[in-house]
């Protein structure tokens, strides 16, 4: 390989461990966003759920079947929707580049464009990884959203249904 041949080489690997890192940076920006919508609507969903519940307990104790059906079921989707909330927020660590000296001998090469390429090799594994990740994360923030938006839709079919049978009980 020529010395000019041998210089865009190392400018296109440089180029591309550069990128690399702004992806990892992008993903890592993105991943925080999910985290703080999910401790956002859990705050919410927690709120909303204890109000649910005691509601719900209270219409038992009153013997109103109907009411409680109705809060136990917006209970349970609020509940659900807290479920998929914590596993966003407590799921697997973030994988980030770790450059510690244990690893020094990885990345170690006989050459600067080798000793690039290993770290870019590094740098696609850990995207890989954490896109998997971050797929799984985002599906599940989905789903908490599907289900608190569910709530009060199923709350008026409840009581449509409801008012219905009461309409034809009478």
């Amino acid at each position: 390989m020529t010395d000019n041949n041998s210089d865009y080489e190392l400018w296109f690997i440089d180029f591309f461990v550069q990128r690399t890192k702004e992806t990892l940076d992008g993903y890592e920006k993105d991943i925080e966003t999910l985290k703080a919508r999910a401790t956002s609507l859990l705050s919410w969903v927690i709120t909303l759920s204890v109000a649910s519940i005691t509601a719900c307990a209270a219409s038992i104790l009153k013997h109103n079947i109907i009411f409680s059906i109705s809060l136990g079921v917006i209970s349970t989707l609020l509940i659900l929707t807290a479920i998929c909330c914590v596993v966003v927020l407590f799921s697997k660590k973030w994988r980030k580049l770790d450059y510690r000296k244990k690893y020094f001998d990885d990345f170690y090469q006989d050459s600067q464009i080798e000793t690039l390429k290993v770290q870019l090799d590094a740098h696609f594994c850990t995207i890989e990884e954490n896109i998997i990740y971050y797929q799984r994360t985002q599906r599940f923030m989905k789903l908490a959203w599907v289900l608190f938006c569910l709530t009060p839709l199923s709350l008026v079919i409840m009581v449509f249904n409801f008012s219905f049978c009461v309409v034809l009980c009478v």
